[in-house]
């Protein structure tokens, strides 16, 4: 996967995000563009789920039972990461294209909002 430089962020890699590919912003809310990635994280974390309510029912050793919720929390907040990931992206991209500070600080907002929570 190629890589581009922009003078705010790091390095963002072209093919998997850019512009065109990682929101849409529809009156003024960024949303997903794509989700294909996402989807398969949360389907594999609701297997995951049905497996420890399998677990439960089983009545198999807490010790696993809790090692298992531990696997479905950290699955959970790597699609957090993701889509906080992806929303910095487009929220520095649309701030390099048009100046509107506006756009910086929807998503200082955000990373506030949503920095302590699982």
């Amino acid at each position: 996967m190629g890589k581009a430089f922009t003078r705010w962020s790091r390095w963002i890699p072209t093919g998997g995000y850019g512009r065109n590919n990682l929101h849409v912003f529809q009156g003024g809310v960024a949303r997903l563009a794509r989700t294909e990635p996402l989807i398969t994280r949360l389907r594999r974390i609701e297997g995951q789920v049905r497996g420890l309510q399998k677990m439960i029912e089983e009545k198999r050793a807490c010790e696993d039972i809790l090692t298992q919720i531990n696997a479905v929390v950290s699955a959970i907040l790597k699609v957090k990461e993701l889509i906080l990931k992806d929303y910095t992206q487009k929220c520095v991209l649309e701030y390099e294209e048009t100046g509107d500070k506006s756009k910086l600080d929807s998503l200082i907002s955000m990373l506030i909002k949503h920095s302590g929570e699982v």
